[in-house]
C-alpha cells in the first residue's frame, strides 16, 4: 500500500477499519451458524403428525404411524429413504439434506 505523505495516517486508518469490519462481519456470520445448528440439530421439532430431529449424522422423520401415499412420494422425492432400525425416513445430514428437510416441512405443514 502506497502511503502518501499528506495523507498517510488516513489511508492506515481507513485500512485498519475495514479489515476490523470484515473481522467482525465474520464473526457474526460464524455466531449465526452456531446458533442455527445449536437449534436445528439439538431441539427435535414436534409438529401434528410428525417429529423432526437430527442424530447420527443423519436427518430423521418420524411418524406415529405409516404416513400416507403422498407423504411418502413427497419424502421420497427428497431423497429420504426408509429405516427400519431407527423406524424413521432418514437423509444424511448435510447441507442439501437441511434443505431438503426444510422443504419436506414446508409440504407436510401445508
Amino acid at each position: 500500500m502506497k502511503k502518501n505523505k499528506k495523507h498517510g495516517r488516513k489511508d492506515t486508518y481507513r485500512e485498519q477499519h475495514r479489515q476490523d469490519r470484515k473481522a467482525i462481519i465474520y464473526v457474526i456470520r460464524c455466531m449465526k451458524w452456531v446458533a442455527s445448528y445449536l437449534l436445528d440439530s439439538l431441539l427435535p421439532l414436534k409438529k401434528n403428525n410428525y417429529t423432526y430431529k437430527e442424530a447420527d449424522n443423519r436427518c430423521q422423520f418420524i411418524f406415529d404411524g405409516k404416513p400416507d401415499e403422498e407423504t411418502r412420494r413427497i419424502l421420497k422425492s427428497n431423497a429420504f429413504k426408509w429405516s427400519p432400525s431407527r423406524t424413521a425416513w432418514v437423509r444424511q445430514l448435510t447441507g442439501n439434506g437441511r434443505f431438503a428437510a426444510r422443504y419436506v416441512m414446508k409440504a407436510l405443514d401445508e
